[in-house]
């Protein structure tokens, strides 16, 4: 896994789906395999195959790594008071803001 898979901004070469934005986020977060697993209602099984998926789209070398590339190109970020995990331009990201501001 190298810096070549990603273009010359710093972006993933190959865009990441949906569901593995949900799951970079958790890991953002802190969660555990099985948290993640809990949370989306999917096996731990299924939650590994999406971390190593997005290991590889983003040239990883593992959760840390792939979660400071995820905030250096924007594709998630981290609240200020870092209670809670966006993603860009999503429903659940603004659902999360209005949490995270309510309880401020």
């Amino acid at each position: 896994m190298t810096a070549s898979r990603r273009t010359s901004n710093g972006a993933p070469a190959r865009p990441l789906s949906a569901r593995q934005l949900e799951v970079l986020t958790l890991v953002a977060r802190g969660l555990s395999t099985d948290g993640i697993a809990g949370e989306l209602i999917v096996s731990p099984t299924t939650v590994r195959a999406h971390v190593r998926n997005i290991l590889d789209a983003l040239g990883a070398r593992n959760r840390a790594h792939a979660v400071a590339i995820a905030c250096s190109t924007g594709l998630i970020w981290i609240d200020d008071d870092l209670a809670g995990r966006h993603l860009p331009g999503s429903a659940a990201g603004s659902a999360d803001q209005g949490r995270s501001d309510a309880t401020a």
